[in-house]
């Protein structure tokens, strides 16, 4: 049986028109400002006013920066810029040492004198060892 699976699952449906949803909101919220700046602001002041408003929300609707959506991307931007940047490595072997008593020099050739003189009481004997008990 085939199954009709859709080619672009990550697109969002067109809601208004050619506009998703999210597009449609951002330029109903800046064509709002404008509309009411324009009844206070007249001539060249209204033009300067409404231009910046129409870029931002126009920026917030259609502009993509490496391929997120502007108010997605400005959202990651300040969080990184909010939160800590101390990271702390910890070496995982370096940890479970800790618990370790590493002997000096002494220690060692003590340790290793002890093991020899312990394999030393043993006698082998076919197949099978046998310890001799002091």
């Amino acid at each position: 049986m085939r199954y009709q699976v859709p080619q672009f699952i990550e697109m969002e449906p067109k809601i208004v028109g050619p506009f998703t949803l999210r597009q449609f909101i951002f330029v109903a919220i800046g064509a709002v400002i404008i509309f009411f700046l324009h009844f206070a602001l007249s001539g060249v002041f209204f033009i300067i006013a409404s231009l910046p408003i129409a870029i931002i929300f126009a920026a917030l609707a259609f502009a993509k920066p490496e391929g997120i959506p502007l108010p997605k991307y400005i959202g990651i931007t300040l969080s990184f810029l909010l939160s800590g940047k101390k990271y702390s490595y910890t070496n995982e072997s370096a940890s479970q040492q800790m618990g370790q008593i590493i002997p000096s020099e002494e220690g060692r050739k003590e340790a290793v004198a002890a093991q020899e003189q312990q394999e030393a009481t043993k006698t082998k004997e076919g197949d099978v060892i046998i310890e001799k008990y002091q």
